[in-house]
């Protein structure tokens, strides 16, 4: 089976149970109670204990060809390395080595993962597609939303174990359906699916292939870039960020570089209320309350309808002023995720001429049936009590 080239694990309450922090003082301070047991030498109370199946885990990644990154935002990297150097697993060889002898990449420092992630990318100069990560806190998804690398969230009651350790390689198999087939005499087939408005910070981060973040802005389902089918909503965003922003903005055309690996992307049409559907309040909330928020989310449409990350999710957007729809109805939104962003996504920037010429986009639910979404009975009873007959009819 297909296998990430980097796995990278956090430390506190991922690898071990307990915390490693700046308390425990010099790495001196760390002795060995046994194979499984590290404490304080000064203070019996403070312990960390690696969890049973890490070794196993390890053992694993390294088996199958891939690096080992320690990525941890614990601040003394001296106090992770002397953990992990008596703790220890059964290398390539056979033979038992200490864990922190087999890491090739050592990011402990405090900061945002992210960093953590573009300085291996730089060194592997493996894509972020090609990386894994297992990490206890939901803060730390910046780095699928930032940059599109796998993660796998792990209960902080739990720690990483066998169990977890298979559901993030799944999560991270099932990322590279997003991959372009690149055999020869594979024709990609590009194709526009539809309109946004966006800053033009913003469109440097989508050309340089890196996802939206932006806390002065509101995003109700996730951090990432919203599309829509109208034209005339581009333009109210493009405007609202010209007057009331006072930003340099764009019309952009959004187009899929390959239509067949588009159509095999999981889809889902969310209601806008209902199904158990938190939707994300980023200005005022924690990043960690963030964070959880997106993959409680995610969690939940996998439970509840099948739909497994990474994937495209359609809504109806509530009536505000200014929009260029009759008041009290609704409109058509997607959102596409940083990973499907990076792969399978590219923009056409156009200047306000071009944007007057440009015609307007299908509507999405004439959509639903060609590009695969899965509309669950409760968008559908939705679209019926707000009398979107349109919608409506070509999901049933």
């Amino acid at each position: 089976m297909s296998y990430p080239k980097i796995v990278a694990l956090d430390t506190d309450v991922t690898i071990w149970k307990g915390s490693l922090d700046w308390s425990w003082g010099h790495e001196d301070n760390i002795e060995r109670v046994d194979r499984w047991l590290l404490r304080d030498k000064r203070n019996y109370n403070k312990q960390i204990r690696i969890y049973d199946d890490i070794s196993a885990i390890v053992s694993d990644v390294l088996k199958n060809g891939a690096k080992l990154a320690i990525v941890s935002r614990t601040s003394s990297k001296a106090l992770s390395d002397r953990a992990l150097y008596y703790f220890n697993t059964i290398n390539t060889d056979g033979k038992e080595w200490s864990i922190i002898h087999l890491v090739t990449y050592d990011e402990v420092v405090n900061e945002s993962k992210a960093n953590h992630f573009r300085r291996i990318h730089g060194w592997s100069n493996n894509d972020y597609s090609e990386m894994l990560l297992f990490d206890d806190e939901g803060i730390n998804n910046v780095v699928r939303v930032e940059l599109g690398v796998s993660y796998q969230i792990i209960p902080y009651w739990r720690g990483l174990n066998w169990a977890g350790y298979q559901k993030g390689l799944n999560v991270w198999r099932r990322s590279q359906k997003l991959v372009i087939p690149s055999t020869p005499g594979y024709q990609r087939r590009p194709n526009p699916i539809g309109y946004t408005g966006l800053p033009k910070f913003w469109i440097d981060l989508v050309n340089k292939g890196e996802g939206i973040v932006d806390r002065s802005a509101d995003y109700r389902w996730g951090y990432g870039l919203y599309v829509t089918d109208s034209l005339g909503i581009a333009k109210r965003f493009r405007n609202w960020e010209r007057q009331e922003m006072r930003r340099e903005a764009y019309v952009c055309a959004v187009y899929i570089r390959d239509f067949y690996t588009w159509v095999g992307l999981d889809k889902i049409w969310v209601p806008e209320y209902g199904g158990g559907l938190v939707q994300m309040s980023n200005r005022t909330w924690t990043e960690e309350h963030t964070g959880l928020n997106q993959e409680n989310r995610d969690a939940r449409i996998a439970d509840q309808w099948g739909v497994q990350t990474p994937y495209v999710l359609f809504s109806r957007h509530f009536w505000f002023p200014t929009l260029p729809i009759p008041q009290g109805q609704r409109w058509n939104e997607m959102l596409l995720s940083t990973q499907v962003m990076r792969t399978n996504i590219y923009i056409e920037v156009l200047s306000d001429a071009e944007a007057d010429r440009k015609g307007e986009f299908p509507p999405y639910q004439d959509l639903i049936s060609t590009w695969k979404i899965t509309v669950p009975a409760v968008t559908r009873q939705e679209f019926l009590s707000k009398r979107e007959m349109s919608h409506y009819n070509r999901s049933a």
